[in-house]
């Protein structure tokens, strides 16, 4: 995994690779990061998965599509929403939201060039929001953050919701396990469990 380091926004974007292949986790980074990453990594095949539809996870999508030809997931639960600028926020980067090429089933596993992801649906950020489980750890989005969560005052979002999701979706993995948020350093299940019994 390749953590690129948070700019602008203050977002986390990850890079899961294996050979010439790669998911790029929520590109709200500068493209030319990730970009220059890539082509030194020598990867050629790149999916773009974003966690939900907020602008600092996808602003640096458009042009990554633009470079490497690269397609967009996302949890099938955006389908109705994503585009809506009131949910997207895209007045915030000036932007139009990125085409998205496919869907993303709760519990469905998505795999590339030998990286193997599983998608939790984890909304209350937003109505959209998915989590991925890799071998590393989780990936929270703005569902879980080192001792927090994601704000539920913009639309589609239920502080309810947003509760049962870490609860049910994201604190039943063993005590062990890192998870790897949208904003701020990484964490674990252990440490993030006691702000949640």
């Amino acid at each position: 995994m390749i953590h690129i380091e948070p700019d602008g926004f203050q977002s986390n974007c990850y890079i899961l690779h294996a050979g010439a292949s790669a998911f790029v986790i929520d590109p709200g980074v500068q493209a030319s990061r990730v970009i220059s990453i890539l082509d030194e990594k020598k990867i050629k095949r790149v999916s773009v998965i974003l966690t939900h539809s907020h602008a600092d996870h996808w602003a640096g999508a458009p042009e990554l599509i633009a470079e490497t030809g690269c397609k967009v997931y996302m949890g099938s639960a955006a389908k109705d929403i994503c585009y809506r600028p009131e949910v997207n926020l895209s007045y915030m980067v000036g932007a139009e939201f990125p085409a998205v090429s496919g869907w993303l089933d709760d519990g469905g596993i998505f795999e590339e060039g030998g990286v193997k992801l599983k998608i939790i649906f984890t909304p209350g950020h937003t109505s959209c929001g998915i989590s991925i489980e890799t071998e590393e750890g989780v990936f929270t989005g703005d569902s879980v953050f080192a001792d927090g969560c994601g704000r539920t005052d913009l639309p589609t979002g239920n502080t309810d919701t947003l509760m049962r999701s870490i609860r049910e979706k994201i604190l039943v993995y063993p005590p062990s396990v890192k998870l790897f948020p949208g904003h701020g350093p990484f964490t674990s299940v252990a440490a993030e469990k006691k702000f949640y019994v």
